[in-house]
């Protein structure tokens, strides 16, 4: 049966999917009932008491609970702040508000230090300078977007493949591609690491240290690659993780991607 012609006309029914298989429903009840043949595969759980959900609507509105107690927290994010002041900043992120306009032009900005910066032009002071050449900028990220014309010397050659690094440092620990050696060894355990960078991520393990948070749904990753695959889109958003392999992460995560 063609549902698209038959609700011609209409407005768009919402259309739910099973995060695990895929299958879609048009009601919540439906998408719960559903969710019964995958027990224990995915849950949404609450990270300020021990409950869990099967829908992430169903966590959406019990946070709603916890924001109501949490002082100097935003209503829309969930994130808290040490005082009154700073979540008003916060909320501009949300709201779009630019409460801090220029008096020599129409320009506004959400932010006292976006209204600095600003001024610089019509002082015409450029406080930053490239150290390549005499150019000069008004901001710090005028000067980063500058220093991408000057192509970074590569003195160091690896005699193993074609590239080139701008440092000997860079250039041994780039060798250990080829050499394969571990060089870094973890105290609390046998294993060993080619770079400090790897041992770094690999101690959270043992720590259970998750220093990377989203800034819109506030969960939290114990790797920045990890991060990325996190797209909140909406208040109190989650995604689902669809690598099946939840008792590899230390909590419940929430990728549309799979899992790295």
């Amino acid at each position: 049966m063609d549902l698209s012609h038959q609700n011609s006309g209409r407005a768009p029914r919402k259309i739910l999917s099973c995060a695990i298989c895929k299958k879609k429903f048009y009601t919540d009840s439906e998408l719960s009932q559903h969710m019964l043949i995958h027990p224990g595969e995915i849950h949404y759980s609450c990270k300020f008491c021990p409950k869990k959900f099967l829908l992430d609507n169903d966590l959406k509105m019990h946070l709603r609970v916890h924001a109501e107690k949490i002082p100097n927290s935003c209503d829309v994010c969930l994130k808290s702040f040490p005082s009154k002041k700073i979540l008003i900043s916060h909320g501009r992120e949300h709201t779009g508000e630019q409460p801090f306009s220029c008096e020599l032009c129409p320009e506004k900005f959400s932010w006292r230090s976006q209204l600095r910066d600003h001024r610089r032009v019509h002082t015409g002071i450029k406080s930053f300078s490239c150290n390549v050449c005499p150019e000069k900028f008004f901001t710090n990220g005028e000067l980063k977007i500058h220093m991408r014309v000057h192509p970074v010397e590569k003195p160091y050659a690896c005699d193993m493949c074609t590239k080139k690094y701008s440092s000997e440092n860079i250039l041994i620990a780039h060798r250990r591609f080829h050499t394969r050696e571990k060089a870094f060894a973890c105290e609390l355990c046998p294993k060993k690491f080619s770079f400090m960078s790897n041992l770094r991520k690999h101690t959270q393990v043992h720590s259970g240290e998750i220093p990377y948070s989203c800034e819109g749904c506030r969960t939290s990753f114990t790797r920045r690659g990890n991060l990325k695959y996190c797209t909140f889109e909406n208040p109190y958003q989650r995604h689902a993780c669809t690598c099946r392999s939840m008792g590899t992460h230390s909590q419940p995560l929430d990728f549309r991607s799979t899992c790295v």
